[in-house]
């Protein structure tokens, strides 16, 4: 048996070995005994654990020498060292200003205390003036050299194996090698995990997830294994120098971002929806409230929003108490109204589902604009009914703008649009008057998950105040940066917005790996415009297998007409007809069954069908009406071909059984119908009965007992 030792037993409490000591004693014999003590009791620990991992011993020694060359030094806890700037006492939060980094080399230490970091490039750091720019740190395990080699590797191999390789819209055969080769579930190639279990399902639903690509996951894996023996602040440094700074140059390359400094920046968010809702929550303006009935600002939205981009404002407004109104016709937050599927709108302020010209959309949004106007919210392309607002659009809307002299942004919901849009951001911001855009990796950029991207220009983010005072990735508090709490300061930038705490270091270190992915750096014939033209193609072909579908549909005794169609489309010419207001967001209604006004199906359970029966992965965006299926680069010809088949099957199925059960329902009530009509002739017989005994001569109630005497 494991012997123990209780605590009165053995070594006396460490907290009796960490009394207040003078290192700056007269005596030489006691100097060097409390130098010793220190030693003891705080570096061979430090060196054992891997807290100080990557520190040399004599600058260790120096610089614990130079912290309390005048003052007293304490030790708290197993093996922190605790600085108080004014009496020489260390604390966690002084440690964390410049503590280690004096600790590991003094000269690096900047003016005003800030931590030396990694160099930083893009989004990364950035100091206010006054303040030291990030150093370096070098530690005995070297993660980011790892990663960095790893990431060498995959360039490499790739840039050899697909040299020559084209990759046009109707290339299927190139496309399909792609999606063997990087995509784990594909089964054929290097990228497949020694644990694969074969293919489990096709997923063609990118308006929601995809799968990662296979380099996203195997950089997860390898930071995560990292972090699971080395949480040291220097290796966490490392993967902040890729994941964050390495990451932002990657990202504002691929987003079309030449201006990154000084006037853009760029957050790592968790996704779209804290991206929306840091707009949603911290826009600020005047709005009108029932409080003050003077008139005030108003927001512009779209109710083909996303709920996060459009629910949202509707809780802020009465949590806020601003002026409301349910047909969100005036008040401070307005919405254009999109025409119901297969109707015409009434008048040109109600958004056609299936418009023909940018007049159709923009007239409903210039109908609400006023100079009062603030904001403009909208997602670029819908996840609700798969239209795509046209560049062109966002055109007009800033004339508008310019034209009331309203003091006025745009804001884009770009969780349909990253991955799959060939996106500009200063374009967008210099031509079409975009200052605002939130975007996902895990969607169509098929990268890590619960990582997104936040940008905005200088003076839409100085308008807009954070929810979170945290610290970032470089572990870093606005106040490290030179911002004051106590002043109210944050950065007049998107890295206001970085602030959040500690994050996934493996998620964010795998961000670099799907921009660069984008950007080519792995198939050379990659690129944004690729993608975007894939993605079209894709739609194209499933619009089409729509249409057949439904007519396939409408010999099962249901008519099923093409107006079920909600994606913008065109009904004369389906085949050659190549919609400019969609792309592979893709969404039909059921038909109701006419009667009741309710669908005909359980879309849920065909969704469901579809997946237990054929492995085919889609969804329904309001789990009533519709479905939808939103293919992208991942996907071939033969997986759209193959979920169509399965939602003919399993309708079909479904309506047959339906028309069972309704069968059966009827033959039910008809049953119930006679014995109800049973049941009341018998009551008029018996009720006949006593009307005629009360009819007879001779009758009087009450001597009913009598009558046959």
């Amino acid at each position: 048996m494991r012997a123990t030792r209780s605590k009165s037993q053995g070594k006396p409490p460490f907290r009796s070995l960490i009394q207040p000591v003078s290192l700056i004693s007269p005596e030489p014999s006691q100097h060097s005994q409390h130098w010793t003590r220190l030693f003891l009791l705080i570096v061979v620990p430090s060196c054992v654990n891997g807290f100080f991992r990557g520190f040399h011993l004599p600058p260790v020694l120096q610089g614990v020498g130079d912290l309390v060359s005048s003052g007293r030094c304490y030790t708290r806890g197993k093996n922190m060292i605790i600085l108080n700037e004014p009496t020489g006492i260390l604390t966690r939060r002084n440690f964390l200003r410049g503590g280690m980094a004096t600790l590991a080399a003094p000269a690096l230490m900047g003016a005003g205390g800030a931590v030396p970091l990694l160099e930083s490039k893009g989004a990364g750091p950035v100091l206010k003036s006054g303040n030291a720019k990030p150093g370096s740190w070098s530690g005995q395990y070297q993660i980011l050299k790892k990663i960095q080699d790893k990431y060498a590797g995959w360039v490499k191999d790739d840039q050899e194996k697909f040299e020559g390789v084209t990759l046009l819209a109707d290339e299927n055969d190139n496309w399909e090698d792609l999606i063997k080769y990087y995509f784990a579930f594909a089964a054929e190639g290097p990228r497949p995990p020694q644990d694969y279990i074969g293919h489990i399902c096709t997923t063609i639903n990118a308006a929601n997830l995809c799968p990662s690509l296979g380099y996203v996951d195997e950089m997860v894996d390898m930071v995560m294994e990292n972090l699971s023996y080395d949480i040291s602040f220097a290796s966490r440094h490392q993967l902040a120098q890729w994941g964050v700074s390495t990451a932002s140059d990657s990202i504002a390359t691929w987003l079309g971002m030449q201006k990154k400094l000084g006037e853009y920046y760029l957050a790592l968010t968790r996704n779209t929806t804290e991206g929306n809702n840091n707009i949603s929550n911290g826009f600020q303006f005047a709005p009108q409230t029932l409080d003050d009935t003077d008139v005030g600002g108003n927001i512009v939205l779209w109710d083909m929003n996303h709920p996060t981009n459009f629910d949202a404002w509707k809780y802020r407004a009465h949590t806020k108490r601003w002026v409301f109104d349910p047909d969100g016709k005036t008040g401070s937050v307005r919405w254009v109204e999109t025409a119901p599927v297969g109707t015409t709108p009434a008048d040109d302020s109600i958004l056609p589902m299936n418009p023909k010209t940018v007049d159709e959309i923009y007239k409903p949004f210039e109908a609400l604009m006023t100079r009062e106007t603030k904001l403009i919210s909208v997602s670029w392309q819908s996840n609700e009914c798969g239209m795509v607002l046209p560049l062109e659009l966002f055109r007009k809307l800033k004339a508008r703008i310019e034209s009331l002299g309203a003091d006025c942004k745009i804001h884009l919901d770009g969780a349909q649009a990253l991955g799959v849009f060939d996106i500009n951001l200063d374009e967008l911001h210099d031509t079409y008057g975009i200052d605002s855009f939130a975007g996902s990796f895990h969607k169509w950029p098929c990268g890590p998950k619960m990582v997104g991207v936040q940008w905005m220009s200088e003076d839409m983010a100085a308008n807009v105040l954070p929810n979170m005072w945290g610290y970032d990735e470089w572990i870093m508090t606005p106040e490290m940066y030179g911002y004051s709490a106590e002043d109210g300061e944050m950065p007049d930038s998107s890295q206001r917005f970085s602030f959040v705490g500690q994050q996934n270091d493996a998620t964010l270190c795998a961000t670099t790996v799907t921009a660069d992915f984008h950007l080519g750096d792995f198939h050379p014939a990659v690129n944004s415009l690729a993608i975007r033209n894939r993605a079209d193609y894709l739609g194209t072909y499933t619009i089409n297998r729509i249409f057949g579908l439904l007519a396939r549909l409408s010999k099962t005794g249901t008519k099923w007409p093409r107006s079920l169609i909600r994606t913008p489309h065109s009904v004369d010419d389906p085949i050659e007809y190549k919609n400019f207001y969609r792309s592979s967001v893709c969404i039909f209604e059921v038909p109701p069954t006419g009667t009741n006004g309710e669908p005909i199906l359980d879309v849920n359970e065909v969704v469901s069908q579809v997946y237990d029966i054929y492995g085919y992965a889609m969804a329904s965006p309001d789990g009533k009406w519709t479905l939808r299926i939103s293919p992208t680069f991942l996907n071939t010809i033969d997986d759209i071909d193959g979920i169509f088949d399965a939602l003919y099957f399993v309708i079909r199925d479904l309506i047959t059984k339906g028309r069972r059960q309704r069968r059966r329902q009827r033959r039910e009530q008809r049953r119930e119908q006679r014995r109800e009509q049973r049941q009341k002739q018998k009551l008029d017989q018996q009720q006949d009965s006593l009307s005629f005994e009360s009819n007879e001569p001779g009758y009087e109630p009450g001597y009913e007992q009598f009558t046959n005497h």
